[in-house]
């Protein structure tokens, strides 16, 4: 990996690993709830998205392999990614991302797929912004920021409450933990 992952110790709290899918930029985070607060312990885009359908054993465990990684390290207790859905895209994005959704919903955790339209609409309605103008903002990819909140938007799935933290928090935390 072009990234090293930090030193964590081990938690009682709830840990979820947040995915924004992608073929060249794929964003991973790992959010943690404590109490009633979501904290981004790290985040990153990831180096071995899958990008050639016909390398795909290669790139298969590669993929596996560095997911694994955060999974061994962080321990988290579900995975929550974004479905993946075509605007007019041609070529082969849709069925990579099907395949890398597919692999992670065989890790043995529990996974939900949420389409972009759902998480994004309940934390920009939630917060009155909009995150195409929060990606400006930022000195990561946009893809981290995002999977960070679909990590949180899966900590309050599983909890069934809101919980307390502003996207101007997970920025400054995105921006604190971000691997890249």
């Amino acid at each position: 990996m072009t990234y090293v992952l930090p030193q964590v110790s081990s938690s009682k709290h709830k840990r979820i690993l947040g995915f924004d899918p992608g073929t060249k930029n794929m964003g991973i985070s790992c959010v943690e709830l404590r109490g009633n607060k979501c904290y981004v312990l790290a985040n990153a885009t990831m180096d071995n998205p899958l990008h050639d359908i016909k390398a795909f054993m290669t790139q298969r465990d590669a993929f596996l392999s560095e997911v694994q990684s955060w999974i061994e390290l962080f321990n988290p207790q579900a995975i929550v990614a974004e479905r993946f859905q075509t605007r007019g895209l041609k070529g082969p994005t849709i069925e990579l991302v099907s395949m890398m959704l597919g692999i992670l919903g065989m890790l043995g955790l529990p996974v939900l797929f949420v389409p972009a339209v759902v998480w994004k609409n309940k934390f920009q309605k939630r917060f009155c912004c909009d995150l195409r103008e929060m990606y400006g903002q930022i000195s990561t990819t946009p893809h981290q920021l995002d999977a960070s909140l679909i990590a949180c938007y899966g900590l309050e799935i599983a909890t069934k409450k809101q919980l307390s933290f502003t996207v101007e928090q997970i920025l400054q935390q995105v921006y604190l933990t971000s691997l890249k």
